[in-house]
This record gives C-alpha cells, sequence and structure tokens, in this order.
C-alpha cells in the first residue's frame, strides 16, 4: 500500500469502529485493531525515512 492509502485505510477503519460503538463491540474493537495496525505501519514508515 501506498503511505495515501494506509492513512485512507486508517481513517475509514476509524470511522466504522465509532460506527459500531455502542452497537457491536467486537466490530468496534476489531475495526479499532486494523486501524491501529495501519497507524503502527505510517508510524514505521515515516520513522525509517
Amino acid at each position: 500500500m501506498t503511505d495515501a492509502e494506509l492513512l485512507w485505510s486508517a481513517q475509514d477503519a476509524r470511522r466504522a469502529a465509532e460506527a459500531m460503538r455502542g452497537w457491536n463491540p467486537i466490530a468496534e474493537g476489531r475495526y479499532d485493531d486494523e486501524a491501529h495496525t495501519y497507524g503502527d505501519e505510517i508510524r514505521r514508515r515515516r520513522a525509517n525515512r
């Protein structure tokens, strides 16, 4: 994935987690984990530049 694709995916996962909040805690957690994973990769790439 490009940096832009990673950022978009992280933001999309955050929006999905927010949509699940209070309705489906399992899906909320899954999307939060996904957003965190994308964020980790973004931070790793920025640190290696």
